[in-house]
Order: C-alpha cells, then structure tokens, then sequence
C-alpha cells in the first residue's frame, strides 16, 4: 500500500528568536514534545488541522497545542505565492507553558508583523525560496534530525 499526499506543497517554519528563548526555557521533555509536535505539524499534508486556536484581541497569532500545557504560539501562512501555492509557512513565535496572561499575547511585534506581510506579498517562487533561506527556514527533516538525537 502506497500513501498519497493531498497536495505537493511544501511545508516549512521560521523560528523567531523569541521562539528560542522560550523553547530554551523549558525541561527537556517538553523541549522535545514541543520539537515533536513541530516536526509533525511539518510532516503533514494538512498542516492546518493543528491550529487549536486564535489569541483573543489577536487573529494573526494562532496557537498550536501540545499536550495539556505546552503551547506554540505561530501564524500558519498557507498556499503562498499567492499564483503559484508552493508552500506552507509556519512562523513560530513563541513557546511556553500555559500558564501565560492572555493580556500579554494581544499583539504580534513590528518584525513579526513585517514577516507576514513580506511573505504574503511574493508572486514567484523563486522569491518564496530566497526569502527562506534569509530567514534559516527549517524543514520537517530539521526536527526529525533532532528527535533522532
């Protein structure tokens, strides 16, 4: 039996820095459940379905959940270029514990917002591709690389 894909678009993610500020925070176990739910988000043909939720007062920041208390919060940007749906973009902004003031989260910053508005503007792959590797975007073999370790 052979699998098929719902579609051939790629799927990658930038990590912020806050990203690695907040992943570096945590144990060890949850840095590596954390990198699990990541590569498997990646991994997926329908990369969507893991968004568990929006941040009120916020809709471009989404939230993936991982177990019962570790949250990612990222924007999911699909189909992009825009003529061209070539691939997937997770920015992953942060992560932390749920334990989080939801007061806190009501706003992307200046670069992050920056971020979105770029990639979504793009028309041609060669620009999609150019604008990931600038931001050290990382493939769904990135993190199984790092839960082989």
């Amino acid at each position: 039996m052979s699998t098929v894909k719902l579609s051939d678009e790629e799927n990658y993610a930038i990590l912020a820095e806050q990203f690695g500020e907040g992943i570096s925070s945590l144990g060890a176990t949850d840095q590596r459940r954390v990198v699990k739910r990541l590569y498997t988000v990646l991994d997926s043909s329908n990369p969507q379905y893991y968004i568990y939720e929006t941040v009120e007062g916020c809709d471009e920041l989404q939230v993936i959940r991982e177990g019962d208390s570790l949250r990612i919060y990222c924007r999911l940007v699909m189909g992009i270029p825009q003529n061209n749906k070539h691939y997937n973009v997770l920015f992953a902004f942060y992560v932390d514990t749920h334990d989080y003031e939801s007061k806190t989260l009501s706003h992307l910053d200046e670069a992050a917002e920056q971020w979105l508005e770029e990639i979504t503007e793009f028309s041609a792959v060669t620009d999609v591709d150019a604008y990931l590797q600038t931001h050290d975007a990382k493939t769904p073999e990135f993190f199984a690389d790092r839960l082989d370790r």
